[in-house]
């Protein structure tokens, strides 16, 4: 579908994968992202950009503002499409964080100088033949 679809428009272009790098180098240059993948509902809002998010594979998952949600009918996905075009998304807080969590995690790990403390289980070395 999405090869059909790039065949029959020259600003197309279908990659199995770009990378992580190069994705994020994408969502950055662009106006929004459609479709129905996890990474428009966890890493795009980081980028202020608009979602459009196709279905109900995310149901049940926080969106942030920027995300936009429609039912796969063409109709609604045009509508959708078109308000993510118009949406201001300078201030959508993506609810899954900054992107920042590993520096605050070993922030908070390097604090600690006993970890004793921290563990729930003992360790139990296995001697011997089961």
């Amino acid at each position: 579908m999405a090869e059909a679809f790039a065949s029959r428009h020259t600003n197309a272009a279908v990659f199995p994968s770009l990378g992580q790098r190069r994705y994020y180098s994408v969502i950055e240059q662009v106006d929004a992202v459609v479709g129905n993948s996890s990474s428009g509902v966890y890493e795009v809002p980081s980028f202020h950009k608009p979602t459009v998010n196709i279905g109900d594979r995310q149901q049940g998952r926080l969106f942030a503002s920027s995300v936009l949600c429609c039912p796969a009918q063409r109709e609604q996905i045009t509508d959708a499409i078109q308000k993510a075009f118009y949406l201001d998304c300078t201030d959508s807080v993506n609810p899954y964080g900054d992107g920042g969590s590993i520096s605050k995690i070993v922030k908070i790990l390097r604090s600690y100088t006993d970890f004793r403390p921290l563990i729930k289980k003992r360790f139990c070395a296995w001697r011997g033949t089961p």
